[in-house]
């Protein structure tokens, strides 16, 4: 009897299996009803899947739970379609040709890339719009290959250190040349908010950059900002916020009771394995504090944190009394939890755009808020832009991009990784018995308050009746999260960019193009070092430093494209001139007559006043060709002279030239039945660049 019921129960659960189960079949073509053979039919989430037959037709078996059918195919995108009741489903599969019109921004024009015979990465908005994203150095970061990104410090607003062709020079910049809307960036990337960006193209290899000549070393980024679209009239508003905290956990330290164990130690052995040795029993009585005369390991730290006496807290066996307690408070001795928080980003940016047939028009304006994981840190940022283009007549269209920046912030005091004015590197040394409030010597574990009632810092330096002072290991006359408090660092700084041009058709095929670009940037920055404790006691000092910053670009193309049956050829001549200017204005005065103002007048004494003015410019004559046959086999040949006015007069002037070639194998009729290569070119390229 019991072979017979599992018997049927077998046969109900086989049942119920082959009704869960289903089979669908179809057949996938393409954009024009063609079948598409070896095309992959997978039901997501599962590893059930099929290849179509020849003539595209398939046959699946879709499991239970099976909602989506997934179509894919080499040369096609990817189409995902519900299942549904349907035991039927036949889809058509759109063409991935559009990725290869895809139109890259190169050096004073544009290209597909499928034609494009040098290097260089698309980063587009939709790649990065869902990213919290404060400028365009950002948006680099781990956005294309061979691009190098570091970032020095956490302030927010900055930018960090993009590398594309690694290090061009010793004692020059290494960073790339910045174009925006086809000229020369003459500003801080941070400027730029990234909610106008349209995209991004960063050109690598020296067949692409070389028409940039002796700024192209180390590669060149074009940035093109949005415009508006013709026949749509559009909103939008945009919100994100963002926290910040620290990524990779703090690693584990020791605590009160663990740190002076480990520092006995380290004393007693000091004492034992010196020139004139110790004898090990009484080093550990030295160590310990029993022997008169002797410092102790509590006279060496000059704090004694526990509530017994300091020749009480360690045994001579090395081990700390149990009956040993720390009579400050846990949270006085952590020194990173008073200098940092959870940062918070806010961004708030709204555009207007559209068009008709002969103008399109964009307005935009963001507001950035960015408060820092260091407490004093923050950066705020506004921004508005217009951007107008019209077709005055067929033959000439005109337009100008404007944009209006105004942004400051606070810096918390972070001089290099290694230096006590670092608060991250102060807090990680110092030892987890000593306390940054005060406590009275006379009532232990009690605050020593000030005449209003309030805590005071321990700066370890006996300021206070009755405090000792701190070793030099423990920085003692030094306060991290005070100086973080009574010192200040900020900037301000104002920046307008302009940029119009003029497109004039003057024959079949023949366009002369002139543009115009400017870029101001006014900064100012203030460093106040406060006269209580730090490196500005005891009178105080403040800086102040002005900089100007103007660049004009002025250039001048004209273009030629002609097609002959199945060659299409494109030269380009052209002139453009760089001016650029900067003013410096720098003052340092110390000896603070009233707190709570930090403006120069308010000192005694000039420490320093300097100014400087710099100006260069940049001639240049550039020009190339372009020549492809029947969109498979395509050239480029590319040269530019520029005269420096860094350099002397003797080697003022300087030549660069390019070539560059590429093949479409793939277009080949030798390659058309492979269908596992969707597309393949090869390309080759050679040229040469400067760095000024």
């Amino acid at each position: 009897m019991k072979k017979v019921y599992s018997l049927l129960l077998g046969m109900l659960v086989l049942s119920a299996q082959l009704f869960a189960q289903r089979t669908v079949t179809g057949k996938v073509t393409d954009e024009n009803g063609g079948p598409i053979s070896g095309a992959s039919v997978l039901v997501k989430g599962t590893k059930v899947g099929v290849s179509t037959a020849a003539d595209g037709t398939y046959t699946i078996t879709v499991p239970s739970g099976g909602k989506i059918l997934v179509f894919s195919s080499v040369n096609f995108e990817e189409l995902e379609q519900g299942i549904g009741t349907q035991n039927t489903i036949s889809v058509k599969l759109k063409s991935q040709q559009k990725a290869l019109d895809e139109v890259v921004v190169v050096t004073y024009g544009v290209a597909k890339k499928e034609t494009f015979t040098g290097s260089a990465a698309k980063i587009s908005a939709k790649d990065i719009q869902n990213r919290p994203l404060t400028n365009v150095g950002n948006a680099l970061i781990g956005s294309a290959p061979g691009i190098a990104a570091t970032t020095s410090n956490g302030q927010p607003g900055s930018s960090p250190t993009i590398r594309i062709r690694g290090f061009g020079s010793i004692s020059a910049s290494s960073d790339p040349l910045y174009v925006v809307d086809g000229v020369p960036f003459t500003a801080a990337i941070g400027n730029i908010n990234m909610d106008d960006v349209e995209s991004i193209s960063v050109l690598k290899d020296a067949a692409t950059t070389s028409l940039y000549g002796s700024r192209a070393a180390n590669g060149v980024v074009m940035i093109t900002t949005k415009k508006g679209k013709k026949g749509r009239n559009l909103i939008n508003v945009k919100y994100n916020t963002s926290l910040t905290s620290r990524a990779i956990p703090d690693y584990d330290r020791v605590n009160g009771r663990e740190y002076l164990p480990l520092m006995w130690e380290a004393y007693r052995n000091s004492l034992v394995y010196r020139a004139t040795p110790t004898p090990g029993p009484r080093a550990d009585s030295i160590a310990s504090g029993l022997i008169t005369g002797q410092n102790g390991i509590i006279d060496l730290l000059a704090y004694n944190p526990f509530n017994v006496p300091k020749n009480q807290v360690m045994f001579t066996s090395g081990l700390l009394n149990p009956n040993a307690d720390i009579i400050y408070k846990k949270e006085d001795l952590d020194w990173f939890d008073p200098l940092t928080r959870n940062g918070v980003r806010n961004e708030y940016s709204v555009n207007f755009s559209g068009g008709s047939d002969k103008t399109d028009y964009l307005m935009s304006f963001a507001y950035t808020k960015e408060n820092g994981y260091i407490k004093r840190s923050d950066f705020e940022r506004f921004n508005a832009r217009v951007n107008v283009n019209t077709q005055i007549k067929e033959w000439f269209k005109t337009g100008m991009n404007l944009s209006f920046v105004r942004s400051g912030g606070n810096f918390a005091s972070t001089d290099g990784s290694n230096s006590i004015v670092n608060p991250f590197f102060f807090a990680a040394r110092m030892g987890p018995i000593y306390p940054y409030y005060a406590y009275d010597p006379n009532n232990p574990g009690q605050y020593l308050l000030d005449a209003n009632g309030n805590k005071q810092y321990d700066f370890g330096n006996s300021t206070l009746p009755g405090l000792p002072t701190r070793p030099a290991g423990a920085y003692g006359g030094r306060h991290t999260i005070a100086e973080n408090e009574l010192s200040s660092e900020f900037f301000r700084r104002n920046v307008f960019n302009g940029r119009t041009y003029a497109e004039v058709k003057l024959l079949e095929g023949l366009k002369f193009t002139t543009n115009l670009g400017v870029d101001y940037t006014n900064r100012y920055d203030i460093t106040f070092q406060n006269r209580v404790i730090g490196d500005g006691a005891p009178a105080g000092r403040a800086s102040k430093d002005y900089q100007t910053l103007v660049g004009i670009t002025f250039n001048q193309l004209l273009n030629y494209d002609k097609k002959a049956g199945r060659s299409n050829f494109g030269v380009l001549a052209g002139h453009e001139s760089y001016s650029e200017k900067q003013d410096f204005l720098s003052g340092t005065r110390q000896g603070q007559v009233v707190d709570n103002n930090v403006q120069l007048i308010n000192f005694t004494t000039t420490t320093n006043l300097s100014s400087q003015e710099d100006n260069r410019s940049i001639e240049s004559y550039f020009g190339n060709l372009k020549y492809d046959f029947d969109n498979k086999l395509f050239f480029t040949l590319g040269g530019r002279t520029d005269g420096n006015s860094r350099f002397s007069k003797d080697f003022r002037w300087g030549r660069f030239w390019s070539m560059s070639g590429a093949w479409v194998i793939s277009k080949e009729r030798f390659m058309q039945n492979i269908r596992f290569v969707n597309f393949l070119k090869l390309r080759s390229s050679y040229g040469t660049t400067g760095n000024e």
